[in-house]
């Protein structure tokens, strides 16, 4: 996007990941879209 916000910030999925894993306890995720 061209938005002078938005990031490219590569380990923000696996932050997001490790955050609900800790957080709920490893439940199953289902990706659908990038």
């Amino acid at each position: 996007a061209s938005s002078i916000w938005l990031f490219i910030v590569p380990e923000g999925m696996r932050h997001l990941m490790n955050y609900i894993k800790n957080k709920y306890g490893n439940p199953t995720v289902i990706i659908t879209e990038n």
